[in-house]
C-alpha cells in the first residue's frame, strides 16, 4: 500500500467535506434570498459532493484490494481468495466433453447417429 493512497483517500475525504458543507450554506442562501441562481448553485456544488463521494469510495476499495494482495502474499497464497481461477480452456469445452474432437478450424466430424 502506497503513502499516495492515503493522500488521494484524505483528499477526496476533505472535499467531500468541503462540498457538503459549501452546499448547505449555498443552499441556505438561495433559500433566504430567494434567487434562483444560487438556488442552482447550491445543487451543482451537490453534485459534485456526489461525484466525490463516489471518488473516496472508489479509492478506499483500491485501498483495500491493494492490502488484501499483499496479505495474500504474506501468507504464501500465489493468488488472492477472490480472484478468478485460472482453468484451462480445454477442460470445459462442450465438443469434449461429448467425446467430439474438432480441429483448430473449427471443423468436427459428424457424429454416427
Amino acid at each position: 500500500m502506497a503513502i499516495s493512497s492515503k493522500r488521494a483517500e484524505y483528499l477526496s475525504l476533505t472535499s467531500l467535506f468541503l462540498s457538503v458543507l459549501f452546499y448547505v450554506i449555498t443552499i441556505l442562501l438561495g433559500w433566504q434570498s430567494g434567487y434562483f441562481a444560487m438556488y442552482a448553485v447550491s445543487w451543482l456544488i451537490g453534485s459534485s459532493a456526489l461525484i466525490w463521494l463516489v471518488l473516496l469510495i472508489q479509492i478506499h476499495q483500491r485501498t483495500l484490494a491493494e492490502q488484501e494482495k499483499l496479505d495474500s502474499q504474506l501468507a504464501g497464497m500465489s493468488e488472492a481468495p477472490f480472484s478468478r481461477p485460472r482453468v484451462s480452456r480445454q477442460g470445459f469445452s462442450p465438443l469434449r466433453r461429448n467425446g467430439l474432437n474438432c480441429s483448430k478450424n473449427g471443423l468436427c466430424p459428424s457424429s454416427p447417429h
